[in-house]
């Protein structure tokens, strides 16, 4: 089964094929399935109201993860990756897309999220589209940073055989 609907390009649950629907009034926008309850959100979405560490996290497991054997994502043709997570001793498994940052939660997942107490003063006023820009910004730093790791651990591989076999190494 692919994510969205063929012809409309709609969302749809990855578990029943249902077509979700918006949830009007909530914080975060987020589609349910009439059908089995799951939901479905934009990691944008949930950072509003649940942004944390283990959300975070959550995005950097997902980058590393394989997509052996995931959902269909509910919004694009992608397959998702299973990834655990757990805040405050509650596990969850959630599936992402890294395609397009969708993360679908199975009934009761999304309310077992931890929730960012809001504020008291209102933050300094962001250009539209700056905090997707900041999160991208930050997850494409990491993966440099991880990047840079595993090549420089090549490097030192490479350097150190290099050595044995010119007898600088015993």
């Amino acid at each position: 089964m692919s994510g969205g609907s063929p012809d409309t390009g709609d969302p749809r649950c990855p578990r029943c094929g249902v077509a979700l629907a918006p949830i009007p009034r909530t914080p975060v926008l987020t589609y349910r399935c009439p059908g089995c309850d799951g939901r479905a959100a934009t990691l944008a979405a949930l950072r509003r109201e649940h942004d944390s560490p283990e959300l975070t996290e959550l995005w950097f497991q997902a980058r590393r993860a394989s997509p052996a054997g995931g959902l269909a994502c509910p919004t694009c043709p992608s397959s998702m990756k299973r990834v655990a997570l757990d805040p405050r001793g509650l596990a969850i498994e959630l599936d992402v897309c890294t395609i397009c940052e969708t993360i679908w939660l199975d009934p009761g997942e999304l309310e077992r999220l931890p929730v960012t107490p809001r504020p008291t003063s209102p933050p300094d006023p962001l250009l539209p589209g700056a905090e997707d820009a900041l999160v991208d910004a930050r997850v494409r730093g990491y993966l440099a940073h991880q990047r840079s790791l595993a090549h420089a651990q090549q490097v030192g591989t490479a350097l150190e055989w290099l050595c044995v076999l010119v007898g600088w190494w015993a």
